[in-house]
């Protein structure tokens, strides 16, 4: 059996012959680059996962742990597949992440933007906030000494 350095060139490698993107074979690096030093031999078992789940839940966000998980189940994945070997995160679950709440604005800056609207702009404005309408798009650029802020949880 290969060792868990070569696998993970090896995936990285596959990654991209596959034609997934630049960022996404970057992302797998950062985020399993430290599997070789705590799992030498590329046979584990569910349970060493576990434990080192545990240990990044300990140091990590709760995002940054889904992304540990997600970049694991991928990898091992590619390895039961590539190495006819069973997988050892086939039972563990990829947990739920709830969805970010959206940014808002400071009401003091809101009146800002509506005492420099026009009046058709200034419309549109209090449209988009009545219907609390959420840009999704990190394109947006609010103008300087505007404050995002999150809303609200009534």
């Amino acid at each position: 059996m290969i060792s868990t350095d070569q696998a993970l060139s090896e995936f990285l490698l596959s990654r991209q012959a596959n034609g997934v993107s630049a960022n996404t074979v970057r992302w797998y690096k950062s985020l399993l680059s430290g599997l070789p030093a705590r799992f030498p031999r590329l046979a584990i078992s569910t349970h060493d996962l576990r434990e080192y789940i545990v240990e990044l839940r300990g140091r990590l966000s709760p995002a940054s742990v889904n992304g540990h998980i997600t970049a694991l189940h991928v990898f091992y994945g590619w390895v039961a597949s590539e190495y006819d070997t069973p997988n050892p995160m086939k039972g563990i679950k990829r947990p739920k992440m709830r969805p970010a709440q959206p940014k808002g604005i400071y009401q003091s800056d809101m009146q800002k933007l509506l005492e420099v609207a026009s009046l058709r702009d200034a419309a549109l404005i209090c449209f988009l906030a009545d219907t609390r309408f959420v840009f999704r798009s990190s394109a947006v650029v609010l103008p300087e000494g505007i404050r995002a802020q999150a809303p609200d949880s009534n």
